[in-house]
């Protein structure tokens, strides 16, 4: 949601700062996508399952910019509009991002346990098909050590050993 409400304001920026700012919300907002993806899909299938949904998952960005262009082809045909095309596209897209993030925040259960679209034996019978990934499927439990454990030297030298 919030990615698509940045997207949306993209349209109000007047200088070259306030893009460099949107972008930067952007890429922060945008950075989490693919990694959740990835955190959900070993929740919800076993591990010779994750690799067809993960794929299928990628494949679909060369299908959203088919789509992503019609779209742009379609906003570019308006004509004496008060907005700017691109500002037309940034704030309807932006704006449906964000509608559907509502509707996702809603709809999608944060794990199998919780999905109350199936019945408490159907929730039981998912926990243990993907129990083999020994991955788990829930723990709401803080654990000090491994917060900090991203702070220790160690990790932010291997990081900065990899972007040489």
């Amino acid at each position: 949601m919030a990615w698509g409400a940045v997207l949306a304001c993209t349209a109000a920026c007047t200088s070259f700062t306030g893009l460099i700012i949107v972008r930067t919300f952007l890429g922060i907002f945008e950075c989490v996508c693919q990694p959740a993806f990835v955190f959900l899909a070993t929740m919800w299938y076993t591990r010779e399952e994750q690799a067809l949904v993960i794929g299928a998952f990628y494949s679909m960005n060369g299908f959203q910019q088919c789509v992503g262009g019609l779209i742009a082809y379609g906003i570019a045909q308006i004509e004496h509009a008060k907005l700017k095309n691109w500002q037309i596209l940034f704030t309807l897209l932006g704006c449906i991002t964000f509608v559907w993030g509502l509707f996702v925040l809603w709809w999608l259960p944060d794990s199998p346990m919780r999905a109350k679209c199936w019945s408490k034996q159907d929730r039981f019978l998912m926990a243990e098909r993907v129990r083999k990934n020994e991955t788990g499927i829930q723990n709401r439990e803080f654990k000090k050590y491994q917060a900090s454990k991203g702070f220790s030297s160690e990790d932010w030298d291997d990081l900065i050993l990899a972007r040489r």
